[in-house]
């Protein structure tokens, strides 16, 4: 499991991100969608959303303060101004 790079990058950068309506994106795309400034998805676009897992257990089967978490909600509080 790894936070991709390009994702905080984006959002540090302050880049904005765009989903055309006949575009698509999934797995960690959507992570660097999300990281941008300003977000946008057209009519028609795709967004894919998954649980990870690590081999062991998903995502859904932790809880909320679970270490192997934490790099992600993080993240997200933070593209999301949830801090």
């Amino acid at each position: 499991m790894n936070m991709t790079i390009a994702a905080i990058l984006a959002h540090e950068l302050k880049y904005d991100t765009c989903i055309p309506s006949d575009g698509y994106v999934y797995s960690s795309g959507t992570d660097f969608f999300v990281s941008g400034n300003k977000r946008y998805a057209t009519e028609g676009a795709d967004i894919g959303i998954h649980s990870w897992s690590d081999g062991d257990a998903g995502a859904k089967d932790l809880p909320r303060d679970d270490p192997r978490l934490e790099m992600y909600l993080d993240h997200y509080d933070k593209v999301c101004d949830l801090q």
